[in-house]
């Protein structure tokens, strides 16, 4: 059956390491696993294995990992999307998974079934199957691909009216976005050399964020401030000011969800103080920081607007 009358677990809290997902379980067909991964500390080398008939999409969108096919090494960045294709052997090599890295990975079956491939038509799904296929081994993504992930988890856990193909269109919109974003890259990022290394430091220092000036990043990729700002804007899609505070606040919501005090998150983030940061917080999501911890522990079914909302906002 396509679809199931069971409701699926919800996911752990993001407290440790990972929060696993079986949506085809929730009727989208192909999706064996969507999981999020977020190292505290340096783990284990990723043994050789495979997945069997499905491909593997890593999505970083922060820190670095070295992946390895066949005695290659393929070297990821945050914004990056890594893939092992079906029954194809890989692993990390000889190195450990990176302290403080996290990704999103998916495992889909892209060889059974096809023409079920998450309830599309006969003609589509087998077509965007092959295509998920046909994905290059690396290529960026950028930051805006995040929000699509999240969607799909905020949809699991909060459920809702029409949540199982609320979640088959998400998985669908993210898909698609992923091949997009792949068209004619092979493995070359679109954004350039000057913004990916601004992004890198801005990964690098958010946590003390107030300090980062726009004059100072752009003199570090040997631009004017005003070229700098032109070229991060029309590559990101956000002024780096903007980009900064929605990176932020992503933290600062992951922080929340897992236990920390809204003070102690106002400190780690480096704000004024705790009133400010929750003032700049309900500007971004809508509702305070207090509701949101009580909201992904799942004592208020909503802030002021969707959390779903919030996350594709910014």
């Amino acid at each position: 059956m396509l679809f199931s009358n069971r409701i699926p677990d919800p996911p752990e809290q993001y407290t440790h390491a990972r929060t696993l997902l079986r949506l085809d379980k929730a009727g989208v067909n192909g999706f064996r696993e969507m999981v999020r991964v977020n190292f505290t500390d340096q783990d284990e080398i990723i043994p050789e294995h495979i997945h069997p008939d499905a491909v593997e999409i890593c999505y970083y969108f922060k820190g670095t990992q070295t992946y390895s096919v066949a005695g290659k090494a393929y070297k990821l960045k945050g914004g990056m999307v890594f893939i092992a294709y079906p029954n194809e052997i890989h692993s990390s090599g000889n190195r450990k998974q990176e302290r403080d890295g996290q990704l999103f990975y998916m495992i889909i079956d892209t060889l059974n079934n096809t023409e079920r491939f998450l309830g599309l038509s006969e003609t589509d799904a087998p077509s965007l199957a092959m295509a998920i296929n046909s994905l290059p081994r690396t290529f960026y993504a950028g930051p805006d691909v995040k929000p699509l992930f999240e969607e799909i988890f905020s949809v699991y856990t909060e459920k809702g009216p029409f949540w199982q193909t609320r979640l088959r269109c998400c998985a669908f919109n993210l898909l698609y976005t992923l091949i997009q974003h792949s068209v004619g890259q092979g493995s070359q990022p679109r954004v350039s050399p000057e913004i990916l290394k601004t992004l890198d430091y801005i990964e690098d220092h958010i946590y003390d964020a107030g300090k980062i000036t726009v004059d100072d990043m752009a003199r570090r990729v040997f631009l004017s401030t005003p070229q700098f700002t032109s070229r991060f804007l029309l590559e990101i899609g956000l002024s780096p000011g903007k980009y900064i505070n929605r990176r932020r606040m992503e933290i600062a919501r992951q922080l929340l969800s897992d236990g920390e005090s809204v003070t102690r998150v106002a400190y780690s983030l480096n704000f004024a103080s705790s009133q400010h940061f929750s003032s700049c917080f309900r500007s971004h999501n809508g509702c305070s920081p207090t509701q949101w911890k009580k909201r992904t522990s799942g004592h208020l079914s909503m802030c002021d607007r969707p959390a779903s909302q919030a996350l594709i906002k910014y």
